[in-house]
């Protein structure tokens, strides 16, 4: 009667609560298609994948491309609630499905082609959708009401405290509170955090989680509060963050913070005074070290890397010196590679030399807006280029593992391979898609025609500034070489500049404000 598609989706909260697993699923949605009359089968599963997501399901998006192709007669789900409990999602792929003439089917829901039966189906899935924001308040609410009562969440269990559930506390372990103290005192006399880091891992003491100590992981301890006695819940608004392992590069959601009258303080049994918390961060406020700071005599914060192996270039300084430094040369690359040898060859750039040569092609470029004009067009192909090399190289992996999926089916068809060692094979295959698929969805097509408004308001930029761009201060240097610079790539032969011309609009503001870089 036709190959009939089954379609999986659990994740762990609802997998928790309702103990429909994967191979629950897989069993009577199985025994659904061949009630049915369908020999043929073939499984699509998610695992651990919000319904709320469309396009990032690796294993929908399969089962929608075969639907696609023909040759299928029936879709079966366990139930409406695993497309989604988002009503437009749910009712886009039940049109999706019947539009080619597939039958769907589901195990716990009489589907039927007739207005009654669709608007309880629609009626249905709102409920759903209902219930889901219920669920979320009523969690949210319940959050709110403990920590109101001074009482911390379950998952506050930083590194020093044990959350005790019997009376919802947490408990000082000393062991762990020491080394708290001694990053605290470290920090406080001016150690970096790198520095820190280096100082524990020599003397043998185990990370959080018998792990190894990271730059990160001290700064994470630096960051919390609730070593001086107060953690602040609801400081921060993570609506949608969940999602995130899901979303295209550019569409992550942020942590926003809330206004401070929402925070709600919760005592907890400080590990440090208030007096050597404070006296950390005045270090921290001195140095601008903290998270998200920059360097304040970083020109090119943030635009260079290493031509050599592609990371990062930072600053660091050598005495009264700063330069340019690869991150996989530097302290810092060392310690999150512990048990690596190796570190990138490429030799440290003395800053101001660097900050010069590109300074100077800067106002070769506002002196000569069809220069930059040229440049910037260049540039824009050669990024698209490699964006389509990196393209093509993840379709390439994307078709091998539809051969290999493909290949453990028929091992399984042929009893080469029994039920379990395929759905294990199938799961890594599944993650090792969803990774690509993620890596595809972030790649963004950066060509960019450069436009005569745009190089209009160029040559209006250089009559603005006036000749004596040596005078404008660091930051205002800094603003133009952001809006003028797509990157810089450091190699031992060369130093390559890419140029980008910003939208006419910004440099339109520049020429408003007479002069001045605001």
């Amino acid at each position: 009667m036709g190959l009939a598609i089954v379609y999986l989706r659990v994740s762990t909260e609802e997998q928790a609560k309702h103990g429909y697993s994967l191979a629950d699923q897989e069993e009577l949605c199985r025994a659904k298609a061949e009630e049915l009359g369908h020999r043929e089968i073939m499984v699509f599963a998610d695992e651990g994948i919000s319904g709320d997501l469309l396009d990032q399901r690796p294993a929908l998006a399969k089962a929608r491309a075969l639907l696609r192709t023909g040759g299928v007669a029936a879709f079966v789900c366990m139930d409406p609630d695993r497309f989604s409990r988002k009503l437009g999602i749910q009712i886009h792929l039940t049109e999706e499905i019947e539009r080619v003439g597939v039958q769907l089917s589901f195990v716990k829901f009489d589907k039927q082609n007739n207005p009654e039966n669709n608007l309880f189906y629609h009626l249905r899935g709102a409920i759903a959708e209902y219930e889901k924001a219920k669920i979320l308040e009523r969690t949210v609410a319940g959050k709110r009401a403990k920590a109101k009562a001074g009482k911390p969440p379950g998952f506050l269990q930083p590194y020093g405290y044990r959350y005790i559930p019997e009376d919802d506390t947490l408990r000082v372990v000393p062991q762990e509170a020491d080394i708290v103290r001694r990053i605290f005192a470290l920090a406080a006399a001016q150690e970096r955090d790198a520095d820190i880091a280096r100082k524990l891992i020599d003397d043998g003491i185990p990370g959080p989680r018998q792990k190894h100590w990271y730059p990160a992981t001290i700064r994470a301890i630096l960051d919390r509060e609730a070593y001086s006695g107060i953690h602040r819940s609801f400081r921060l608004d993570t609506s949608g963050k969940s999602l995130n392992p899901y979303r295209a590069a550019g569409a992550k959601v942020k942590p926003k913070k809330r206004p401070e009258e929402e925070w709600l303080p919760i005592p907890v049994p400080p590990i440090i005074t208030r007096e050597e918390w404070e006296a950390a961060h005045a270090w921290d406020d001195r140095r601008g070290r903290g998270r998200g700071r920059s360097n304040p005599q970083a020109l090119l914060h943030g635009l260079c890397s290493c031509g050599l192996c592609g990371k990062s270039v930072h600053t660091t300084s050598v005495g009264a010196i700063r330069y340019y430094a690869c991150s996989g040369r530097h302290q810092a690359g060392r310690l999150n590679r512990p048990n690596a040898t190796e570190k990138c060859a490429l030799r440290y750039r003395r800053a101001a030399d660097l900050d010069a040569l590109v300074w100077t092609q800067v106002k070769a470029w506002i002196g000569n807006p069809e220069a930059i004009a040229r440049e910037a067009a260049q540039a824009s192909k050669a990024a698209h280029a490699q964006a389509g090399k990196e393209r093509a190289e993840i379709e390439r992996l994307l078709q091998g593992l539809q051969i290999e999926q493909e290949r453990t089916m028929t091992a399984y068809t042929r009893a080469w391979l029994t039920e379990a060692q395929v759905a294990e094979r199938m799961k890594g295959i599944g993650n090792r898609q969803a990774r690509l698929l993620q890596r595809l969805a972030g790649i963004e097509d950066t060509t960019k025609e450069v436009s005569p408004q745009e190089v209009r308001a160029m040559a209006a930029l250089k009559d603005s500034l006036g000749a004596d761009l040596d005078s404008l201060t660091l930051d205002e240097r800094r603003h133009l070489v952001s809006l003028l610079v797509r990157g810089i790539v450091l190699s031992p032969e060369k130093t390559t500049i890419y140029a980008t011309i910003p939208e006419a609009e910004a440099v339109w503001q520049l020429v408003a404000a007479e002069g001045r870089i605001v």
